[in-house]
């Protein structure tokens, strides 16, 4: 599990803090003048994984130590405050990313097995718009600089998908690779 951590959001102009306790919100546009612009609680947000992308912000959290499953959550911000968020449970694994642009999260499914493809043009409203086969249990996800690429990992492969079309990503390498002795 995930210790306390904190992060600054690709917009440059919030952060957020990690606990045991839930998330904390924070606008840094002034950095000389943070100012904490609320919270929200969640008793095992530090037992998931977090990432941002424009001004939103997506973490897993566990549903609990019997299955390998957890909960979306995605929180749209502007200015000071959190204008949107949704849950979608049940709904991930412990691998995400959001895209540089805030518009798509790609999320692992259950077991790390499979991804999901986002819409988060309405953060609110999270629709999914293509499910990908991937190798087995995933261990990273990105997005390319620019959001046209997406990449997924285990410790033997590494996929690169097209999201031109992000409803339908078409897969443009699969690079199988063996770990390097140390």
């Amino acid at each position: 599990p995930r210790t306390d951590l904190a992060g600054v959001l690709p917009d440059g102009q919030h952060a957020v803090i990690i606990t045991a306790q839930g998330l904390q919100w924070w606008d840094i546009a002034d950095p000389a003048h943070p100012a904490r612009i609320g919270s929200s609680p969640m008793a095992t947000a530090n037992k998931g994984s977090g990432t941002g992308g424009g001004n939103l912000f997506a973490e897993t959290d566990q549903l609990d130590d019997l299955c390998d499953c957890s909960k979306l959550d995605i929180f749209s911000l502007s200015g000071r405050h959190v204008t949107s968020s949704a849950t979608l449970s049940g709904q991930a694994g412990g691998q995400l990313a959001v895209s540089n642009d805030g518009q798509l999260v790609a999320s692992a499914g259950t077991g790390g097995n499979g991804l999901t493809l986002w819409d988060l043009r309405d953060a609110s409203r999270p629709r999914a718009l293509a499910t990908l086969q991937t190798v087995p249990t995933i261990t990273g996800i990105t997005f390319s600089p620019n959001d046209g690429l997406l990449a997924d990992w285990n410790e033997q492969t590494l996929q690169l998908w097209n999201l031109h079309d992000p409803a339908s990503p078409a897969m443009v390498a699969s690079i199988a690779f063996q770990a390097q002795p140390s």
